[in-house]
């Protein structure tokens, strides 16, 4: 069941941003992140996106990421958006484990590995351990994500 919404969740993202961004950008891609990018989509889960940019081509595609984000809401989707550059979203994992963590586990969606990869290149976990020895006790960062992290961390043969 929850591999089936994954896919028709997939579907309707799919569809969805083909129309306002089109296939042929090469500098944009729509990313599934966090539990959604797990393929773990369970009900009244929210669906976790990244809109991942080359460099500041965000300008440039504003109006149509916006027509995106409002077809979503629209359809009355619980959607988790953030819209960042390759270079964003390695500082952001600097600063926050949750951030890194989500884009860790990220898929594509859109028609742009080459994107991914770039950013996947960009996080190299290695520079993140200090994260799972100090964690954040008083918000519990530091329990479930350094779960996860190490799991990544594993997965990497890093740990």
């Amino acid at each position: 069941m929850v591999a089936g919404r994954v896919w028709l969740i997939d579907q309707a993202l799919t569809l969805a941003w083909d129309h306002p961004i089109g296939r042929e950008a090469d500098d944009i891609a729509l990313v599934a992140v966090g539990g959604y990018g797990r393929g773990e989509l369970h009900p009244h889960s929210d669906i976790d996106i990244l809109i991942l940019l080359h460099n500041e081509s965000g300008k440039r595609h504003q109006r149509a990421i916006e027509q995106f984000l409002t077809l979503l809401w629209d359809c009355n989707l619980k959607v988790g958006s953030s819209v960042r550059t390759i270079a964003e979203s390695a500082a952001e994992g600097i600063t926050d484990l949750t951030i890194i963590i989500t884009m860790s586990e990220s898929r594509l969606l859109s028609r742009v590995p080459k994107l991914l990869a770039k950013m996947k290149a960009a996080i190299r976990p290695e520079q993140y351990h200090r994260w799972y020895l100090f964690g954040d006790l008083k918000t519990a960062i530091g329990i479930m994500c350094s779960y996860r992290f190490v799991s990544y961390c594993q997965k990497l043969k890093i740990c």
